[in-house]
């Protein structure tokens, strides 16, 4: 399985985790990837947000940082323009 197919299986299992959810967070997506025990390379789940984000299967927003632990705080996604989004959702 490619780290793209283990990056929308993971979106799945949110999704069907939390079914009546709207909006995910992007700490709890890089927690869920970092717990599978595989090598993510630097970078590497920020490259799959980006593409996900341009090919218009999620949308970014930017989360109430409130309601995250500090270390979440830090695992939220900051874009090129140096925006950060905390968290998602999936297109239909």
């Amino acid at each position: 399985m490619t780290h793209e197919e283990l990056f929308w299986l993971a979106i799945r299992m949110m999704m069907e985790n939390a079914p009546d959810r709207i909006f995910y967070r992007v700490p709890e997506l890089r927690e869920m990837l970092e717990s599978t025990g595989i090598e993510w390379g630097a970078g590497e789940i920020d490259s799959l947000i980006k593409k996900a984000r341009d090919s218009e299967r999620i949308q970014l927003h930017t989360g109430d940082v409130t309601c995250m632990t500090v270390e979440q705080a830090r695992k939220r996604f900051t874009d090129e323009n140096g925006f950060t989004f905390g968290t998602f959702t999936v297109a239909a």
